[in-house]
């Protein structure tokens, strides 16, 4: 059990290294769902800092063992900060396995060296395995997938000296044992949520680099933003519907366009990328959205870098998007091989319609890129193949595999 001699009262949140492949773009994209934590834990009245070792240290370039590269501030750098700030708690995100090494570094160099009495992490990898990351002894606790209500929750408990087991999505240690409770309610109406804390962020720095999420940009300054979470999806290689729940929650069409007004306003903002995984799910609330973008002028320049669903496309909504400032779609196609779809992936889509929607936003002057997985479980050669010539025949801008 956990206990300070006082309430909690200043929180660091770590988003750590960049580490790929040497010769792979690194990108460098403001942590939106930190920025989102950071907001709710400062509504609370917590002193909150938001520290992006990317960001910071983006020219810095570590090589590794396996062909692999570094980038972000040196570990001393990150004492350094951690030690001035001195904060009651560290939170430390995860979003790719390749993160996890830098992750526990980051928890133990807190712990042991700086002295921070409660270690968090959170992400993709501490919530798909919770008991890995809490059999470490300077991991204190994990937050379970959607992380803003869950983390506020421990705070204030932690502060109270008090039980965890009663809250959602958080893995813990007591009496020598690690014990999980399971994540079972998200956040029903996002518009809940304060605006992400972005004015935590160095956000100097993603603009004057300019490589975002996409790797292309054609307007700066540019900035990701969220307008839902989760997906009624169950394909087999994504974590979405484990980490957001497998249902789609939206925030409201116009505070969203709010949001867009606020950036343009503060930050001089012109272009957005949409982070969503299913932007265009419910089609009449995309049409209202991209709408509201002409109808208040906001002339901003937009892309949709983790893909978007083709089972919510149509041509009328390409023509909605592409009047409303998209310039460049990615869809998330998987595979040129119908049975791979639907009895491996789990996600039934016709040939017919990928290559109408491709050739339609092509039309449209659209830059075309496409996602696609090959070598799953039970996937033959031929499948495989089938996938590459998909992909040559669609004549994309660019493919992802």
């Amino acid at each position: 059990m956990v206990r300070l001699q006082r309430g909690i009262e200043k929180i660091l949140l770590v988003s750590p290294h960049y580490t790929a492949p040497r010769g792979y773009k690194i990108d460098l994209t403001p942590p939106l769902g930190l920025a989102y934590v950071a907001a709710v834990l400062e509504q609370e009245g917590y002193d909150v800092r938001v520290l992006d070792v990317a960001a910071e240290g983006f020219r810095n370039r570590h090589r590794m063992d396996g062909g692999y590269v570094r980038a972000g501030l040196s570990y001393e750098e990150i004492e350094s900060k951690i030690s001035e700030f001195s904060p009651d708690v560290v939170g430390v995100s995860c979003l790719l396995s390749s993160q996890f090494p830098d992750m526990c570094r980051i928890c133990r160099l807190a712990k042991e060296q700086c002295g921070v009495p409660i270690t968090v992490v959170g992400g993709e990898h501490p919530s798909a395995l919770p008991e890995e990351s809490l059999r470490r002894d300077y991991i204190d606790f994990v937050v379970i997938g959607e992380g803003e209500y869950t983390m506020r929750d421990l705070m204030q408990s932690v502060s109270d000296g008090g039980d965890f087991s009663q809250i959602d999505g958080l893995g813990y240690k007591t009496e020598g044992r690690i014990v999980v409770n399971e994540k079972t309610s998200f956040i029903e109406d996002l518009d809940e949520l304060p605006l992400p804390a972005r004015h935590l962020l160095p956000m100097q720095i993603y603009f004057d680099t300019n490589i975002p999420q996409s790797g292309t940009s054609l307007r700066s300054p540019n900035t990701p933003i969220m307008t839902s979470r989760g997906c009624p999806g169950h394909c087999v290689f994504c974590a979405t519907s484990k980490f957001w729940g497998n249902r789609q929650r939206t925030r409201s069409v116009q505070k969203v366009l709010d949001e867009m007004e606020h950036l343009i306003a503060r930050y001089g903002v012109r272009e957005i990328q949409f982070i969503d995984d299913n932007l265009t799910l419910e089609r009449g609330r995309a049409i209202e959205l991209f709408d509201g973008m002409v109808d208040r002028r906001l002339d901003l320049a937009w892309n949709t870098p983790q893909g978007i669903a083709i089972w919510g496309l149509d041509e009328e909504v390409l023509k909605k998007m592409k009047r409303s400032g998209c310039y460049e779609i990615t869809l998330g196609i998987e595979s040129g091989d119908p049975d791979v779809l639907k009895n491996i992936i789990k996600k039934p889509i016709s040939m017919d319609r990928i290559e109408r929607l491709v050739k339609a936003a092509r039309k449209l002057g659209l830059i075309t890129k496409g996602y696609f997985i090959v070598g799953l479980p039970g996937e033959t050669k031929e499948q495989m193949q089938k996938t590459f010539d998909l992909a040559k025949r669609l004549r994309l801008d660019a493919a992802g595999i």
